[in-house]
């Protein structure tokens, strides 16, 4: 008895190694696995981290050309050789001088020394017609600052702008006048009721769909 119960333990402890053992490669492998799924997990956030931040670089580069377009487009007015510019703002809030509007009377009373840049969208917004505005200026204009609006209201600064051709401006006659002239044309949005650089690009699109008319 003494003997079988020596060979029995003997057993045991073979089977107990053996389980170890199996054990300690279930964990080796364990390990060897966890580590495997950790670098792809890594492998697969850092992809994801590099296409996100392509899209913010590429989305940042169509933003900026967005821009880059729209200061052209700004900046592609006639040089002047009068020393001030005006540009802007004729507002029914202020009182008519000499019977014009106190843009008008700016210009006149400074006569060659200022030349100027309308905004078509503030002479709306200033209730003047604008045929007869740039006609009456004519002397004074150097170019035409196109931007429409969807109505005039009290508060000119309340003013909704739109795309060129969207609104009530008389856009074609403000550009025919230009091209008659020989003024520079440039586009601008004080607001927008979407993307204002879209409708910028929108606005620039309907005056180069005039010129290839």
């Amino acid at each position: 008895c003494y003997g079988s119960f020596i060979y029995w333990d003997y057993e045991q402890t073979e089977a107990d190694q053996k389980i170890a053992e199996m054990c300690a490669e279930y964990q080796e492998k364990k390990e060897e696995f966890e580590i495997a799924e950790r670098e792809r997990m890594e492998r697969e956030y850092a992809e994801q981290v590099r296409k996100a931040e392509e899209a913010r670089i590429e989305a940042e580069k169509r933003r900026k050309e967005r821009e880059a377009k729209h200061m052209q487009v700004e900046a592609n007015y006639v040089e002047t050789p009068v020393d001030y510019f005006l540009t802007n703002v004729i507002d029914p809030r202020f009182s008519k001088l000499d019977g014009v509007s106190a843009y008008e009377a700016v210009l006149r009373r400074c006569g060659s020394k200022l030349g100027a840049q309308v905004d078509t969208g503030w002479v709306v917004c200033g209730r003047e017609a604008l045929a007869p505005f740039l006609e009456r200026n004519l002397p004074y204009l150097r170019s035409i600052h196109h931007k429409d609006v969807v109505s005039v209201t009290d508060d000119p600064a309340a003013t909704q702008n739109a795309p060129l051709g969207l609104g009530i401006e008389e856009n074609r006659a403000a550009f025919d006048f230009a091209v008659a002239h020989g003024l520079g044309q440039i586009v601008d949005l004080d607001n927008s009721a979407g993307d204002l650089l879209e409708d910028l690009e929108r606005s620039a699109a309907y005056l180069r769909s005039l010129v290839e008319e």
